[in-house]
């Protein structure tokens, strides 16, 4: 059998049939609407669970900074055996203390010790400022998640509603060609038309297949990056999409330096500031109080006998300041090092503002693009569904045979298809626009 009869015989249209049963399922059990899917990604996603222990990190953190103006309280014991191998006048240490020893012995030491920093030129107060930074850096970067979740799932969302009706129009453009080809090949068989007219039939319904098969492989993978969105698995034949509810009309256009993108890197500037500021205060000298309640014990022949005799005392009190006021330029090192960090994120910010003003820009246009285009839009869809009446009044009246009808439904459905995805992406701008808006807010 030559490559042109198969084309053109039942073993082909059988596996066209085939194709279109697998292709084309009736049973839809879900219809995912835009609402639903951002509430299970707003409940599921990562990021934003991930935003939320950090600011409970963060919360700790200043916690911790806080424990800076409280004493710290600490107890120590320390046991050793002193073997005495000088002369009678030999000075030893029990733990951090110092005694004098004339003989091998066993010694122990208890000790109860207090220090307080009184005053540091402001270095904790800074510290507390940072971590109160900190807190507001992690609460900005859960609005950004909050954001960027949504902006994600409009996306995926967008991408499986046009896949979804691009395959759903195209599945029934292959069934309308489909049934061209039994017309077309019956009239060959009864010599009406030629193979020609037939062969051309069969490639349209070959590439009418083929594209069917690219739309339905994009549409696995667009439902399953929705899926990791919302954290549910969505089947191929038992899900189905809503059209996008119609954007509120507004003209408020998001304010970009209210944006969490940008909030973000001006807290992590407050912060990077904040600890230059500790930085700065730490090359200062601190003053604080130290006291301590000493118990030693010895014995020169029994362990148990130093434990017992814990008799001697004593206590002190001490007011010190220290200063390290040379590091090997360390401190200088770091305090450049906080500055740069200062210039590099003042860049960041400029970087991002011109990107997500490209953004806004691109989105407000198509956006205006899909107002201007309402009308030709409705004018296009009362020609096309006119067309359509036209087209079965003919028919009716056989005027036109069924094949030529069957013919210009078809591109009736090819013109319907590509205005859907021109109108679901200007819809899709005016949505962008709306969260970016509704993301400015603080």
């Amino acid at each position: 059998m030559s490559h042109r009869s198969w084309l053109c015989g039942p073993v082909f249209l059988t596996w066209v049939l085939l194709g279109l049963f697998i292709h084309i399922s009736p049973a839809r059990s879900e219809i995912l609407t835009l609402d639903l899917v951002l509430d299970r990604a707003l409940q599921h996603a990562w990021d934003i669970r991930i935003a939320e222990k950090d600011i409970g990190i963060r919360e700790y953190e200043l916690m911790e900074a806080r424990a800076a103006y409280y004493p710290t309280l600490n107890l120590g014991f320390t046991n050793e055996y002193v073997d005495f191998l000088g002369d009678g006048n030999s000075v030893v240490s029990v733990g951090d203390q110092v005694s004098a020893n004339d003989a091998s012995t066993f010694q122990h030491s208890f000790t109860f010790g207090l220090s307080w920093v009184l005053y540091d030129f402001g270095a904790r107060g800074q510290r507390m400022e940072k971590a109160r930074r900190e807190i507001a850096r992690a609460q900005i970067g859960k609005d950004e998640a909050l954001l960027e979740t949504r902006l994600d799932v409009l996306e995926a969302y967008g991408q499986c509603l046009q896949l979804f009706r691009q395959r759903q129009i195209t599945g029934e453009m292959v069934r309308l060609r489909t049934e061209v080809f039994k017309h077309l090949q019956a009239l060959r068989d009864a010599g009406v038309v030629g193979q020609v007219r037939l062969n051309a039939a069969a490639v349209k319904l070959a590439e009418g297949i083929s594209l069917l098969d690219v739309y339905t492989d994009r549409l696995v993978q667009a439902l399953e990056s929705l899926g990791y969105l919302t954290g549910n698995d969505y089947s191929l034949e038992q899900t189905a999409f809503a059209a996008l509810p119609p954007v509120a009309p507004s003209n408020r256009l998001p304010d970009l330096a209210s944006l969490p993108q940008i909030r973000t890197i001006e807290a992590e500037i407050a912060r990077v500031r904040a600890e230059r500021s500790v930085v700065l205060r730490e090359m200062l000298p601190t003053i604080g109080l130290t006291a301590s309640y000493r118990m030693f014990g010895a014995d020169e022949d029994s362990f148990r006998g130093s434990l017992e005799s814990l008799g001697a005392r004593d206590a002190t009190v001490a007011l010190v300041a220290r200063w390290e006021f040379f590091s090997g330029f360390r401190d200088v090192a770091h305090l450049k090092q906080l500055q740069l960090q200062v210039e590099q994120l003042g860049l960041e910010k400029g970087r991002r503002m011109d990107q997500l003003q490209q953004q806004v820009r691109t989105a407000c246009r198509i956006w205006q693009l899909a107002d201007g285009a309402n009308g030709r839009r409705d004018q296009r869809e009362e020609v096309l569904k006119q067309s359509g009446k036209a087209l079965e009044r003919l028919s009716e009246q056989q005027v036109i045979d069924r094949v030529a009808l069957l013919e210009q439904q078809i591109e009736l459905m090819e013109q319907e298809r590509d205005m859907e995805v021109t109108q679901l992406q200007r819809q899709l701008a005016g949505w962008q626009l709306s969260l970016w808006a509704d993301g400015a807010t603080p």
